[in-house]
């Protein structure tokens, strides 16, 4: 994709990576709980994957519920809803 950013670092970068991630416009979230975190505080559209929610049920059982999450199957038939 264009225009995408990914962030690897160590825990010193920490605190600048969770403020990047909370400030980012669309925040594709992995199956984890500091991304999840960052989206719940972000105002941007957050992105998650139906296999986030498979992998980790009790962690992500309610972002189909929240107003700003999209979830999808498939990435490419959830662009036309993004843009």
């Amino acid at each position: 994709m264009k225009n995408v950013t990914i962030y690897a670092g160590t825990k010193k970068d920490f605190s600048s990576h969770f403020n990047e991630l909370c400030r980012s416009k669309y925040l594709m979230i992995s199956p984890s709980s500091f991304s999840l975190w960052a989206a719940f505080i972000t105002d941007g559209i957050v992105l998650v994957d139906k296999k986030n929610i498979a992998a980790r049920v009790n962690l992500f059982r309610y972002c189909e519920e929240v107003p700003n999450f999209i979830v999808f199957d498939n990435l490419k038939d959830k662009m036309k809803e993004i843009k």
